[in-house]
């Protein structure tokens, strides 16, 4: 049995708390992953990005994890966007994780340090696998302790810049610290 489409009202109101540019980033993404263009994701449209990313997955996997029966047919672009809208409703607030990474930057420099922010993330709360951490940062948000940071007592080791990192999540582009 195919699952109705989002109706115009219930799209229009996931979508009012999206920032413009989350909006536009949703809809580069289903262009993306439309590799056939017909305005739809379908299995094949999935099998193929996922085979330009060296992943290949058996056609159970596939359905199970990427099309589930809740999913709506055909998974159109209002019925991508809405359901990434909805979940991306459910994240924390811009201030709220801005708050949580400064309680790891010790120099109130824009940088958390990386091994205390594992150790926290995959030991306390709802614990998350090394592998999930470092999927979630990952994009260029973790560098080396520069020079500058060493002499001011910053120490050795890997930085995460969360300020960035919360920007892009918020789909606002870059915070500045």
């Amino acid at each position: 049995m195919a699952t109705k489409q989002p109706t115009p009202n219930h799209t229009s109101s996931s979508l009012s708390s999206l920032p413009p540019a989350a909006l536009q980033s949703l809809r580069q993404a289903f262009t993306l992953l439309d590799a056939d263009s017909d305005g739809q994701i379908s299995a094949s449209d999935l099998t193929s990005m996922l085979g330009q990313l060296g992943e290949a997955l058996a056609p159970s996997t596939l359905q199970n994890t990427y099309f589930p029966s809740t999913l709506p047919k055909p998974f159109t672009l209002p019925a991508f966007i809405t359901l990434l809208s909805q979940a991306m409703n459910g994240l924390s607030e811009k201030e709220d994780l801005m708050q949580a990474f400064e309680a790891f930057d010790e120099h109130d420099d824009g940088v958390a340090d990386m091994g205390e922010l594992m150790e926290a993330l995959t030991t306390e709360g709802e614990r998350m696998t090394r592998e999930e951490v470092e999927r979630a940062v990952s994009g260029g948000f973790v560098k080396r302790r520069g020079l500058k940071q060493l002499g001011r007592g910053g120490g050795e080791g890997e930085v995460f810049e969360y300020g960035r990192w919360v920007g892009m999540v918020a789909g606002e582009g870059e915070e500045k610290k």
